[in-house]
């Protein structure tokens, strides 16, 4: 089954239900089918993993695959940076709707950045 990423990219999952999600720790190919929301490099393994070390996002100076693995900065060439962005890309960590991108609103449970569909 297919369906659409927050960043609008359809991705299809291995499971019949799009729905489940992988738990933290399992492979994963992409941040969407991991139930913490983040697929990223494990440092001892150097595979991709359901928020590996149990973190929901890369800090600074790791290893990373887009901008919306980090916690803070960009993805650049493969490390998060520090480097300040003027808004929080979709996925990326807010406090409020006043840190994300328009037309993105602040889900204050997970604190990341979402599309408002209408």
């Amino acid at each position: 089954a297919c369906r659409p990423t927050l960043g609008g990219v359809y991705r299809c999952y291995n499971s019949d239900n799009p729905s489940d999600c992988l738990s933290d720790g399992a492979e994963c190919a992409f941040s969407e089918e991991c139930c913490c929301g983040l697929c990223a490099i494990e440092e001892a393994t150097g595979t991709l993993k359901c928020c590996p070390g149990g973190i929901p996002c890369v800090p600074t100076g790791g290893q990373c695959t887009t901008d919306l693995d980090c916690c803070y900065g960009p993805c650049i060439d493969g490390i998060c940076t520090e480097q300040e962005l003027p808004c929080v890309p979709a996925g990326g960590h807010c406090t409020s709707d006043e840190d994300c991108c328009e037309p993105l609103k602040c889900n204050p449970s997970t604190q990341t950045c979402y599309y408002v569909f209408v």
